[in-house]
Parts: structure tokens; sequence; C-alpha cells
């Protein structure tokens, strides 16, 4: 494959993937924000768009991965770096790969929030439920005189004495 072709297809695989993971940016701000007031049916929207996003996503990385092995490198980081070496002398795509390899860090981050914020809402559904259903001691330890740790048989009992 001729460089300067490899570069032009690579140069537009990266313009496809900054615009889709500027998309994601938002769209998992939109997701924090509707987590955060409880709107499920816009959260319900958001996910959506966000898996047709993650589509886009998978869709140029799997062209990145058939330019690489089209081109005789591996499809790995260390492959498209290479590739980037070969076809880009200049540097300008390297610059573009940082870019796009920053704004991936930052949507993981802005992901990680959220799953964690759905998390955290879930334990306590979980234990306010639990707390309803009188069940929520079943899976509480307890220690005895000695530190040993046991699980709890009996929900409700306030004491429990070891002769």
């Amino acid at each position: 494959m001729d460089a300067s072709i490899c570069r032009d297809h690579l140069n537009c695989l990266l313009g496809e993937e900054a615009a889709a993971l500027t998309e994601l940016e938002a769209i998992l701000g939109r997701e924090y924000a509707h987590i955060i007031s409880d709107n499920l049916e816009d959260l319900e929207k958001a996910s959506a768009a966000r898996d047709t996003c993650m589509s886009t996503l998978l869709r140029i990385d799997s062209e990145r991965q058939s330019l690489c092995h089209a081109s005789g490198y591996n499809a790995d980081k260390s492959g498209l770096l290479q590739l980037i070496n070969w076809c880009d002398p200049s540097g300008s795509i390297q610059t573009r790969w940082q870019q796009s390899t920053a704004a991936i860090r930052n949507c993981r981050a802005l992901n990680d929030r959220n799953g964690a914020l759905v998390n955290n809402r879930l334990k306590r559904v979980e234990g306010m439920l639990n707390s309803l259903n009188g069940t929520e001691h079943s899976n509480s330890r307890v220690y005895s005189a000695r530190g040993n740790t046991y699980q709890n048989p009996q929900a409700g009992r306030v004491c429990h004495i070891q002769a």
C-alpha cells in the first residue's frame, strides 16, 4: 500500500473517531445528569445513543486494524504506531492519535463515574428494600468474643451470647 494513501485513510479514520469521541463525551455527560435527576426515560434514550456511538467507534477500530494488516503491521498499538511512523514522517497523525487516546481516557473516566453512581444508587435501593422486607441483617457478619466472624443466623437479634 502507498504511504500517502494509507496516511489519508488513517487521517480520515482519526477524524471520524474524534467526532464520535466528542459525541460520546457529550452523551456520557447527559447520562450523568439523567442519573442525578432520576430521569429514567431520558437515561434510556442516552444509553441507546451511547450504544450507537460505541458501534461507530468499534467499526472505526476494525477499519484501523484492517489498515494495519493491509500495510503489513500488527493490529495492536505497537503495530499502529509503526504504521503511523511509516506513513506520516511529519508527525501530524501522531498528534491526532494522542488527542484520540486522551479523549478515550476521558470517556472511560466519565463512564466509570456514571457506573459508580448507578451502583451506589442500586446498593441504596437494595438496602431500603431489605429494610422493608426485614432481611437487612441476614447477610451481616457478627464477631464472636474471640474475634472470629460468622454469619448472623437470625435477623433482628439484638445480641448473641455464647458460653
